[in-house]
This record gives structure tokens, C-alpha cells and sequence, in this order.
């Protein structure tokens, strides 16, 4: 009896031993036998995200897929797809250049990628380089006088029997606006919000608008869960501001306008953006913000 239990008790011993060993080795295996396993999983995932119209999920995927094979043309052409069935038509255009610029295509694919690019309407507008300019000699300049814009107080009406025959006319308020000084801070406000949003860093991206900012959404952190998801999907964002126009001055409010050029990924866009600010706390920050794609 005592024997018989010694080699039940061996026997469920290296059963154990080689579910261990199994466990340990099993990925080695994969790797060994199945080395896509891992791009696999991942085009399956973006599949089955199509079938569900899921098509944030489906571009997740797929650009999961691409870290491991960034040169595979056909899952570029499904990540393509489901941009533009999301209604990202500018993005879906850009990736099927992408595709044509690769030169790696069949005949057929390459048919099949110029007729899509064709029907969204695109002309591809390749962003054009910050020219930075050569270093000059310092100029020595006359600090310019601050310029005065005089706003005019009215005083309450009056009823008409309390009124004398001459009136001493009541102050002027003036309120003194240093153009040169606001437009250092303005273009230092610019530099940070612009730094912000290419490095991902949400806190301080958010702290440039008012809290209540909503833009186009229903409210505030309607505004913010939209915004946080468009930029956190991108791997790299590159923002430049050109032509830089100040405008509407007053001591604490201002509009500035700029040509803004954004990439993204195999995304860009370029255009006309206007920002409202207004100083508040004595910090700028954006009330109103509008983009004019050229």
C-alpha cells in the first residue's frame, strides 16, 4: 500500500514538473515556430474592430501592427480604410500617398489606391520648412512709447429737471496699452501652447485655455476627453507657426492671427487659425479659437 501511494505521489510530481516547464518554454516556442504571432493578433484585432464599425479601435490596432512591420503595405491599405470610413478623409488621403510614394505596390493595389485617393478630392500640400533667419548684427533701436488708447466713461443719464444750464463735461479715463510689450508676451504665450501640444503634455495644454472652453463640443470636459484622445493617438506631432499677426489690442484682451502647420504621423494639414485671448489673473488664455484649412 505504502508503494503503491510513494508512486501516485512521484507520478503527480512530474506531472506538475512538466506543466511548469511548459508554461516557462511555451512563449520560446511561439516565438521560435510563430514569429508573426504577435503583427497576427494584432490585424486580426483590427479586423474584427471593422466588423463592429469600431474604427478607432481598428486604426489602434493596425498602427500597433505597423511598430512591428512598418513596411507592410496591405495593413497600411486597411488602416487607410478605416479612416476613411470614420469620416478622417484628410488622413486617409495622406496614408494612401504614403502607400504610392513607397513604390512597393502591385499593379493592382496601385490602381486600387489611386482610384480611393481620387474619389476623397485631396490635393496633397506637402508642408513647406521653417526657414530660420541668419543672425544679424544687433540693431540698436529706440524703445518704442507706449501707445494710449483713450476709452471715453458716460456719465448716468440725468433727469432732465436736475440738469443746469452749463455742464462741466465729465474726466476722460485712459488706459495705457505698451504694443511692444504685448506682443513679447503674446508670442512667448504662443510658444508654450505650441510646446505643449507637440510634446502631449495635456496638463499644460489645457492650462492655456479658460476652464469653461468647450470649443465645438457640448461643454468643457466634452472639449477636453475629445481633445486628450486626438492627441495621445499620435506617436510624434509636429506644430509650426508662421506670419504672426497681432490685432484687436486692448490692456487685457487681444487677437492674433498665424498660419498654422500641423503634422501628425503620415497626417499634416495647414491653415489660417485665430486665437481670441484675454488676460486674466495676469495670465493669457485662449477664450475663442477658430481654424481655416487652406
Amino acid at each position: 500500500m505504502n508503494l503503491f501511494m510513494n508512486k501516485k505521489r512521484w507520478a503527480l510530481a512530474l506531472i506538475f514538473a512538466m506543466t511548469l516547464s511548459a508554461c516557462g518554454t511555451g512563449q520560446k516556442i511561439t516565438k521560435k515556430y510563430f514569429p508573426d504571432a504577435d503583427f497576427n493578433t494584432l490585424v486580426v484585432k483590427g479586423d474584427a474592430a471593422m466588423d463592429r464599425a469600431d474604427w478607432d479601435q481598428a486604426i489602434a490596432a493596425y498602427e500597433d501592427a505597423l511598430a512591428i512591420k512598418p513596411a507592410n503595405a496591405e495593413v497600411k491599405l486597411k488602416q487607410a480604410n478605416a479612416y476613411e470610413r470614420d469620416g478622417k478623409l484628410a488622413q486617409a488621403f495622406n496614408l494612401y500617398q504614403v502607400l504610392l510614394d513607397g513604390k512597393t505596390l502591385s499593379t493592382e493595389m496601385t490602381k486600387t489606391v489611386k482610384a480611393k485617393q481620387e474619389k476623397l478630392g485631396f490635393k496633397k500640400d506637402p508642408i513647406v520648412p521653417e526657414i530660420v533667419p541668419e543672425e544679424k548684427a544687433p540693431v540698436t533701436k529706440t524703445e518704442p512709447q507706449p501707445v494710449v488708447i483713450e476709452e471715453e466713461v458716460i456719465a448716468p443719464a440725468k433727469d432732465v429737471k436736475d440738469v443746469p444750464t452749463l455742464e462741466t463735461p465729465e474726466p476722460m479715463v485712459t488706459k495705457q496699452v505698451n504694443i511692444a510689450q504685448m506682443e513679447e508676451e503674446v508670442q512667448a504665450f504662443l510658444n508654450s501652447w505650441r510646446d505643449a501640444w507637440a510634446s502631449k503634455n495635456l496638463n499644460r495644454y489645457y492650462d492655456h485655455y479658460v476652464v469653461t472652453f468647450s470649443g465645438d463640443s457640448k461643454n468643457a470636459v466634452a472639449w477636453r476627453a475629445q481633445r486628450k484622445s486626438k492627441i495621445l493617438v499620435n506617436k510624434s506631432i509636429v506644430v509650426n507657426l508662421e506670419d504672426v499677426v497681432l490685432t484687436s489690442i486692448a490692456h487685457d484682451q487681444a487677437e492674433v492671427t498665424f498660419n498654422q502647420l500641423y503634422q501628425a504621423g503620415a497626417y499634416q494639414d495647414k491653415g489660417k487659425k485665430l486665437l481670441k485671448l484675454q488676460k486674466i489673473d495676469g495670465r493669457w488664455q485662449i477664450v475663442q479659437e477658430s481654424f481655416k484649412a487652406q
